[in-house]
């Protein structure tokens, strides 16, 4: 019984460096350019390729002249060595890369006030907890200026209602993810709470508070009782919705948005105004023709299934027909 050498031991147990140094060979036709390209000696790749053939039980080359050529065993072994090469190079080269982005990337985010207070919260919380090694930065932008940071490459995506205008500029695709209801907002016992087809004359009685004009989320609010013949002026006017929530919350006023600002279990209620107003669309601006990271890619889809197809009401997704008789 022959006892294994050393040598044998070692090369019979680096099967990896055997084939690395086979499937150079077959590539190169020598031994000579195959040492050279993984760093060995020419011995060295000859021994590897004598001890793979002893292991395999076939030969795997001739030798023409200085030429290695491979015999038909040895086309069919390379044939099953090149995927597993390529895999083992790919996994050195790209691992150090996509384990550096795990550690460190940076989700990039622009929204509009509505949505950075309503909508990204239960999406990164999601969202975190599936990635929780991801940073996420957050901007406060609206409009051109959210498409301004798009362009300069400082955010991923962009959160905002479709307003008029964002078709005509093509450089930009808008994905739309939910669609919200005109309401106006108030506490559950004001009398007009719930009144269907509530008219711009009635809500012109109650002092209203409202969000600035460049913040509004309903199209149209802006000139809403001038349109109609009414001059009204706000009773309180703040520079975030949280804020006008608060004074509707104590009775003081009420006010108009889109039920974005409402959860299941509001205190206020979102009386709709879809004979005055269109429902509010959201989605999320991307830079047409890029190519999305995957990680940017899961969060869109998280925000997806958040808001199945429907409209959004107090923070459930109801049929469109149940809101025929406010239309």
């Amino acid at each position: 019984m022959t006892t294994p050498s050393n040598s044998d031991f070692y090369y019979k147990n680096n099967r990896l460096q055997k084939i690395r140094g086979f499937y150079h060979t077959a590539q190169l036709g020598s031994l000579t350019k195959a040492a050279a390209a993984i760093g060995l000696t020419q011995p060295a790749i000859s021994m590897q390729i004598r001890a793979l053939e002893q292991e395999l039980q076939v030969k795997l080359f001739t030798r023409l002249g200085g030429v290695m050529k491979l015999t038909e065993e040895g086309i069919a072994f390379f044939t099953e060595s090149v995927p597993i090469i390529k895999s083992i190079d790919r996994l050195f080269d790209e691992f150090p890369t996509h384990y550096h982005e795990k550690i460190t990337e940076t989700i990039r985010i622009a929204a509009n006030h509505a949505a950075l207070s309503y909508v990204l919260p239960p999406v990164i919380k999601q969202y975190n907890d599936a990635v929780p090694s991801m940073k996420c930065l957050i901007h406060h932008a609206h409009r051109e200026q959210g498409l301004k940071l798009l362009r300069e490459q400082a955010v991923d995506m962009f959160l905002s209602p479709r307003w008029t205008g964002l078709q005509e500029q093509p450089e930009f695709e808008y994905i739309s993810f939910a669609r919200f209801i005109p309401s106006l907002i108030t506490l559950p016992s004001h009398p007009l709470a719930g009144k269907r087809m509530v008219s711009v004359q009635e809500i012109a009685a109650y002092d209203l508070c409202l969000c600035p004009p460049q913040y509004y989320a309903v199209p149209g609010l802006g000139d809403f009782f001038a349109r109609h013949g009414i001059e009204k002026s706000m009773k309180l006017e703040f520079e975030q919705w949280e804020t006008p929530r608060r004074f509707v919350e104590t009775g003081i006023a009420i006010s108009i948005s889109s039920n974005i600002i409402l959860d299941p279990v509001d205190s206020l209620v979102a009386t709709p105004l879809l004979h005055y107003f269109p429902i509010t669309d959201y989605g999320i601006v991307i830079m047409r023709g890029h190519s999305l990271p995957k990680r940017i890619i899961l969060l869109i889809e998280m925000i997806k299934a958040l808001y199945p197809a429907g409209v959004c009401a107090n923070g459930l997704t109801i049929p469109l027909e149940e809101l025929e008789p406010y239309l």
